[in-house]
């Protein structure tokens, strides 16, 4: 499967830092590490941000969502929360390591 790579940025508001991380924590490691290293005692906000699939992995291939059955489209979002919160745990694990 290939990955996505999704951009990821680092906003600064007020006291807090908002961090937007990809789905490859490998490749984005190296920003949340600059982030955590450069926030100066403020608050550090992880953020994920969902895009729904059009295409989705049904048989061999990929078929378009709206014209799957709805709960094989809820079956893959469900999959891909759950694979979501799994990345984001391993960025808090990164940021406990770190103290923070």
């Amino acid at each position: 499967m290939a990955s996505r790579h999704e951009a990821s940025e680092v906003f600064f508001f007020e006291d807090t830092i908002y961090v937007a991380l990809g789905t490859d924590v490998r490749e984005c490691k190296s920003i949340l590490l600059w982030a955590v290293q450069n926030s100066g005692g403020k608050n550090i906000c992880i953020l994920h941000v969902h895009q729904p699939p059009q295409l989705i992995p049904f048989v061999g291939g990929r078929a378009p969502a709206n014209k799957l059955k709805e709960s094989i489209v809820r079956k893959y979002g469900e999959n891909e929360r759950q694979q979501m919160q799994k990345t984001l745990d391993d960025y808090l694990l990164i940021c406990r390591q770190m103290g923070v």
